[in-house]
Parts: structure tokens; C-alpha cells; sequence
């Protein structure tokens, strides 16, 4: 039976969000507990159900670095590990739905960090991710490395799956902390939650779309069966408004849209309103 997989690791998220806000952050039980609600709302979805701790991916990979220290790191993950040289690339999905490879929010364009890259002069790397699914996006970034003369010798990610493992194979060595050869789909916990850094996918406008409707695609995403796309929604946005929730109490303050960091797709409503306020109005929708 294919698992459903989730790679953990939004407590480490929210921990950076709080630390360059001056916010004081939620416990690590609560973050245990949000992981937990997730898992029993997806065995709702699906029988077999997978959530792979931050912890257990992070030191899985700082393992396989720590075999391979004569080797320049390249990272395309920071929430797993912050290397010296880093390519801080997303998924941003284009109006008609289609998604491609861009540069996260805040960082500089693509081409100049590969420009880093190349005048930092290395020729050998390891390039590490936190996900290894179909291969593509390394494999664009490989392709991107050939022209400049730096050769990937091997490739370390916390979850693979088979596809891309023979994928990127055929081309160097992979590592991985964790592998399933096949998966009804891996998703980053972050993802599902509208509010968290990171989460989902970015518009070439600069918005996000959490994996969570109405804001995102969750069915094509997420794997999602369509009938259980308006309770799961409902589920994620309440986690959100839990979450923020947490947030403010622990502050003492409320927090407001533009304090998120960033604009969620579909979400008009003035910045100064009171972010849990606009949650709770899609829950009434």
C-alpha cells in the first residue's frame, strides 16, 4: 500500500518567523500537536499515513555531509541545512496554472545566484534538498551547473522517492535519509497552512497559494480526493487560526495581515485587519 508522506518542519519555520519578528515562539508541544492533528485528519483521507520528523531528516543528512566533507555543499533546502553556498529556488505557479522554477522571496533573481556560485569558484559539489521526488528541478539545476563547469558528484535528500532516485542516478551519486519507491505524494508540512512562511506556491506577482482552498489547488497539489477537499480546507485554516492564535497569546498582541510577511492569493483584505479576523471569515464562507 503507498504511503501518504509528510516531511516535518514547521516549528523551524515559525521559530525564524518569531525570531526576526522579536515574537516570543509556541512550545514544542504545541508544533507535536498540530503534527499529530495532521496525521489523523489525513488517516481520515488515506489508510496509510507518514509524517518524517525535522529531526530525524536534518540529522540524516548532516550524517551523510559529515562522510563527505571534502566536498563543497550547495543547498536548496535552508530549513533542513544553511550551507555557505545556497540556491533559494521555488515552484511559482504562472495564471493558467502551470508551475515553474523561480527564486524564493527576497532573494536575489536566479542567474544571480548562480552567479555566486560560479564566483565562489568551486568545481565539485553535493548538491542537498529536503525532497527528491520526480527529479526535475535537480535536474535543471545540474544542467544549469554543467555550463558553468561545476560537476554534482552526489546528491543528499531527506525523503526520496524511486522515480527520481533512477532519475538523478543516472547521472551521480544519491544519498537519502529516508526512500519509498513509490508514494501517493510528499508534501512539506508548511505547505498545507495559509500564514506560514513558505507555504505552498508563489505567483510570479509574489503572492502565495497554501495548499489549502480556496487559496490553493489542494486536489492537483496534494492529492487531495475532491470530496474531501472542503472538510480538509476547513481542518487546516482552523489549525492556522490555532496557531496564530498561540502566537498572539503568548505576545500579548494581535497580529495583523502584513505582519505575515506576504500576500495570499484571492485575500483582498486591508493589512492592518487582524489575520485570525480574515481566517475566520473563509471558515464562514
Amino acid at each position: 500500500m503507498k504511503p501518504y508522506v509528510v516531511s516535518s518542519g514547521i516549528e523551524q519555520i515559525i521559530k525564524m518567523y518569531c525570531k526576526e519578528r522579536g515574537f516570543i515562539c509556541p512550545q514544542e508541544a504545541f508544533f507535536s500537536k498540530m503534527s499529530l492533528n495532521l496525521k489523523k485528519e489525513l488517516r481520515k483521507v488515506f489508510q496509510r499515513v507518514e509524517i518524517i520528523s525535522h529531526e530525524e531528516i536534518e540529522k540524516g543528512i548532516k550524517k551523510i555531509l559529515g562522510e563527505n566533507l571534502e566536498l563543497e555543499v550547495v543547498s536548496l533546502d535552508r530549513v533542513y541545512i544553511d550551507s555557505k553556498l545556497n540556491l533559494d529556488l521555488t515552484r511559482k505557479v504562472t495564471t493558467n496554472g502551470t508551475c515553474v522554477i523561480g527564486n524564493r522571496a527576497g532573494t536575489p533573481p536566479i542567474e544571480e545566484q548562480f552567479t555566486i556560485i560560479r564566483e565562489a569558484n568551486v568545481k565539485k559539489i553535493i548538491l542537498v534538498d529536503d525532497v527528491l521526488f520526480s527529479g526535475g528541478t535537480l535536474l535543471s539545476v545540474m544542467k544549469r551547473l554543467r555550463t558553468m563547469e561545476v560537476e554534482v558528484l552526489l546528491v543528499v535528500v531527506g525523503i526520496a522517492i524511486g522515480e527520481g532516485v533512477d532519475e538523478i542516478g543516472q547521472r551521480c551519486k544519491v544519498e537519502y535519509v529516508k526512500k519509498y519507491h513509490q508514494v501517493i505524494d510528499e508534501i512539506c508540512e508548511w505547505d498545507f497552512y495559509p500564514g506560514v512562511p513558505f507555504s505552498g506556491r508563489l505567483t510570479h506577482e509574489g503572492c502565495r497559494r497554501p495548499y489549502c482552498a480556496p487559496f490553493g489547488d489542494i486536489v492537483s497539489w496534494a492529492s487531495i480526493p475532491e470530496q474531501h477537499k472542503k472538510s480538509f480546507s476547513e481542518f487546516l485554516i482552523k489549525e492556522s487560526i490555532a496557531l496564530f492564535e498561540e502566537i498572539e497569546r503568548i505576545n500579548n498582541r494581535e497580529i495583523s495581515y502584513e505582519e505575515i510577511g506576504y500576500l495570499i492569493e484571492g485575500v483582498s483584505f486591508s493589512k492592518e485587519e487582524r489575520f485570525v479576523g480574515i481566517l475566520k471569515k473563509y471558515l464562514q464562507k
